[in-house]
């Protein structure tokens, strides 16, 4: 070998090493991006590499058989390497008509290669004259093959000419594409090359005395191409950051919209997002806004607006003339710079002095709803990560735009009545609990006003439903502009109406009146119907609040309650709450829930038997009468808790739980001793007469405790049959022929009307207490003597009820009463002491006498 330690030796090591440094350098790029540019690099280079090796080799040869050997594979490589390069550049600079010409030089490549591999001698030569040693750096030699040129190796010439042509083209492209850092270090690589491919034409022909030196050049353009990446990478690396940055302020935003998802309050979950994008864009204005159509000119009136970074004042603008006119057409609006210039009727825009304008349309079910507008007052431009992420706010506010309508549709639909057009009862209520919250903590007065159409049935029947439901939608129109900003109206049921007056400072009472008058007067304007003026009246109550109750659930209540009191009073009147009432209310509520633990105890409650007898105390029955002795309160009067128990349905209850009871006493009486003919007498109420099952159920009943229907009577009030004249006698049949006994209750307090009575099938008529009180008036003896007079006719047994002197009870034998029932005789007794009591001889001459 020879120049084994000298200079020569040295260029060619040093070039291989920094070759086989930048192949590792460009592996790693390769391994991190595997990106097709960086593949073509590395095959350059290793390339590279080859060609310095076997130049190494040839110019250090001995033999001239070993100099032709190196040179061949010196040769071949060539056409290798100038196919690497061009594909390296194309691909580098990412420029496809250049990459389709990659195609034209690796199909000249390859037949050179073919050539050079089928050809004896090196493709630089034809002949070969010989191997001469030739004196570089003067005192050493390096081996050089002379001979002919031959046209493979012409060429060879041409192929790396025109390769080296196509890549000055492709410099020129690169600087007019303004890509000038690139133009440039293509120039200067095309440079590099083409001296070193001189070089080599003028050692082929023998006129300079010199080794190769195009590896040399490639050394010089690996070392360009690795400064590039270098710069590169930095650059990556400073975008890469940029890109984490602006990815971490990305899902930022992000998270926060998917905050926005938990918050309730639509206000919030609207300035929560305008900040996330005024922390991605920096933008001085950013809003959204609703799209109105309902006017002549349609706008944008404002949701939220934000000025950098902080919220402001809700604004209210005209689209005609403004780039929100065209982005309400399309799906992203950009203008980078100059939108004030281009946009001068926009009003905004030239005050404020915009630059930039960035718009997207909220778009729901394909309807433009609003905007999402984002406005700086320099030139913008934004980036695709920024559009994308408008794009996501913008679909996530649509979304919340078209909740908040879902949830007013929703609102409206459960909280106003549509019939009317006003709000109905489930409003009322909010509104109430609103107002009197207010007035406790204002120390103000509210009022609640209640009314109802007087006789509205008659209209509905009269009329028809459908004139009814007419009216009161009139009436709904009349009230509905009646309505201000403390004045509330709903409908509360049916034709009954409440009117909520909030806030009075002063004179509540006064303030109550004036409106009442002022809704009467809107009441009762005609109304056409069908070309009558149908004209309707009201009457109502109203309750001062919080003053006359003690919380608010009470109100309705009172309100209630005063009205109940105006109808009593004379329709077509209004009466004020009296707040005495109120205790009474509570009263009855109390009772109410004291009767319900009672019927589930049955401790507190008992039946008392007071008896009925004749002039001289002989005993002929008894009438059962409940009694409650409250564990707290003590004894409880039945005029107190029937009422209230006939009021919720209760009775129904306390009405088995005596029939039972009864029953229950007679099975125990009977087996004492007590006759089994004995008969007991039963309140029935009105409500309880008229259950379906109420006669199955009494059979049942009197079957279980093994009692006859003939020992029990059932006591009937007047009102409690007359509801329904038909239903009596047809149920007062089915009692009669069951075995029972009726007997007609508190006879002459009700309708006292003969025709009834001619019609019901009774046993009993009981005069009231009432008529007994006044035996001693004439006018009250009179109508004594018609009643038994008419009750004998009828073939039906008389008796005077709450009899207690003896002057009462002669008078009342006089007249022709038989039976008699009250304290003068013995008052209601307990079930041991009555049966004691019939025992003690009384019984004995009734009971013969079979009555």
């Amino acid at each position: 070998m020879l120049f084994e330690n000298g200079t020569v030796s040295a260029l060619f090591f040093a070039s291989i090493a920094m070759n086989l440094l930048m192949t590792i350098l460009i592996a790693i790029f390769c391994v991190r991006t595997r990106q097709t540019k960086y593949i073509a690099l590395l095959a350059f280079t290793l390339l590279a590499t080859a060609y310095q090796v076997f130049s190494w080799c040839y110019h250090s040869s001995t033999e001239l058989q070993q100099a032709l050997f190196w040179l061949k594979w010196h040769s071949n490589t060539v056409t290798l390497l100038l196919i690497a390069y061009y594909l390296t550049f194309a691909l580098w600079l990412d420029d496809r008509r250049f990459i389709k010409f990659t195609l034209v030089v690796a199909a000249c490549g390859g037949a050179l290669l073919v050539w050079g591999l089928l050809k004896p001698l090196p493709l630089r030569f034809d002949t070969i004259s010989a191997l001469q040693h030739i004196s570089v750096f003067t005192t050493e030699k390096v081996a050089v093959v002379r001979g002919e040129p031959g046209i493979a190796g012409y060429f060879l010439h041409a192929y790396a000419l025109s390769v080296i042509g196509l890549m000055m083209v492709m410099s020129v492209v690169t600087f007019v594409s303004r890509r000038r850092f690139y133009g440039f270090i293509l120039l200067m690589v095309v440079l590099i090359q083409l001296t070193g491919a001189m070089i080599g034409v003028l050692i082929d022909n023998g006129l300079i005395n010199l080794f190769y030196v195009a590896g040399f050049a490639v050394i010089l353009i690996d070392i360009l191409i690795c400064f590039v990446l270098a710069i590169e990478s930095l650059a990556n690396t400073d975008s890469l950051y940029k890109e984490l940055d602006e990815r971490a302020r990305l899902e930022h935003a992000i998270t926060q919209l998917a905050e926005g998802f938990r918050v309730t309050d639509s206000e919030r979950f609207y300035e929560s997002m305008l900040r996330s994008l005024y922390e991605l864009s920096g933008a001085r204005y950013i809003f959204i806004g609703l799209k109105h159509d309902d006017t002549a000119v349609p706008r944008i009136n404002t949701h939220c607006v934000m000025k950098d970074g902080v919220v402001i004042d809700n604004f209210s603008y005209t689209l005609s003339g403004t780039p929100c006119e065209v982005a309400a057409q399309s799906e992203v609006c950009v203008y980078s710079e100059g939108v004030a210039r281009l946009f001068p009727e926009d009003k905004m825009l030239t005050d404020l002095q915009l630059e930039s304008y960035i718009g997207t349309p909220l778009l729901g079910d394909g309807e433009v709803d609003g905007l999402l507008v984002l406005l700086h007052d320099t030139p913008f431009i934004p980036d695709k990560k920024l559009l994308q992420a408008i794009e996501i706010f913008a679909a996530r506010a649509t979304a919340e735009i078209r909740r908040e309508q879902t949830e007013i549709r929703l609102r409206q639909m459960a909280y106003f009545d549509y019939g009317t057009q006003l709000p109905n009862q489930a409003r009322l209520f909010e509104v109430l609990n609103s107002s009197y919250a207010h007035s406790q903590q204002d120390g103000t007065t509210s009022v609640m006003m209640l009314f109802d159409l007087d006789r509205f049935t008659e209209v509905n029947r009269n009329y028809g439903y459908d004139t009814g439901e007419h009216v009161l939608r009139v009436l709904g129109l009349r009230l509905g502009n009646y309505v201000g900003d403390d004045i509330f109206i709903a409908r509360n049921a049916g034709d009954e109406f409440a009117v909520v007056l909030q806030n009075l400072t002063a004179a509540p009472e006064a303030a109550t009146k004036i409106h009442w008058e002022a809704i009467r007067a809107i009441i009762r304007q005609p109304i056409d119907i069908e070309g009558i003026a149908l004209v309707v009246d009201c009457s109502m109550g109203a309750v001062l609040y919080p003053n006359q109750t003690q919380n608010r659930y009470d109100v309705i209540r009172a309100a209630e309650t005063a009205l109940q009191q105006a109808k009593h009073g004379g329709r077509g009147s209004m009466k004020l709450f009296d707040p005495q009432q109120l205790a009474h209310l509570d009263r009855q509520r109390e009772i109410e829930r004291g009767l319900v633990i009672a019927l589930q105890s049955s401790a507190q409650l008992s039946v008392a038997y007071q008896p009925k007898v004749t002039q001289h105390g002989q005993c002929h029955g008894a009438e059962a009468l409940l009694r409650w002795e409250h564990p707290t309160q003590g004894f409880i009067s039945p005029a107190e808790f029937i009422p209230v128990a006939e009021n919720s349905a209760l009775i129904l209850k306390l009405g088995d739980w005596v029939i039972n009871n009864v029953c229950g006493q007679l099975e125990a009486w009977f087996a004492q001793g007590l006759p089994s003919s004995f008969v007991v007498s039963v309140n029935v109420s009105a409500l309880q007469f008229a259950e379906d099952d109420f006669v199955s159920t009494i059979l049942d009943t009197v079957a279980k405790y093994q009692v006859k229907p003939a020992n029990i009577e059932f006591e009937l009030t007047e009102t409690g049959l007359l509801q329904n004249m038909d239903f009596a006698v047809q149920r007062l049949n089915r009692l009669i022929e069951a075995g029972f006994s009726v007997s007609l209750d508190d006879f002459g307090t009700g309708y006292s009307s003969l025709s009834y009575l001619r019609e019901l099938p009774l046993h009993v008529l009981k005069i009231d207490k009432s008529f007994v009180d006044k035996v001693h008036d004439e006018s009250s003896a009179e109508l004594i003597r018609s009643i038994i007079s008419i009750g004998h006719h009828m073939d039906l047994r008389i008796v005077a009820e709450g009899t207690e002197t003896s002057d009462q009870v002669d008078l009342l034998s006089e007249m022709g009463c038989e039976f008699f029932q009250g304290y003068y005789f013995s008052r209601p007794l307990p079930p041991h002491h009555f049966l004691n009591w019939c025992m003690d001889g009384r019984l004995s001459e009734c009971l013969l006498c079979n009555l």
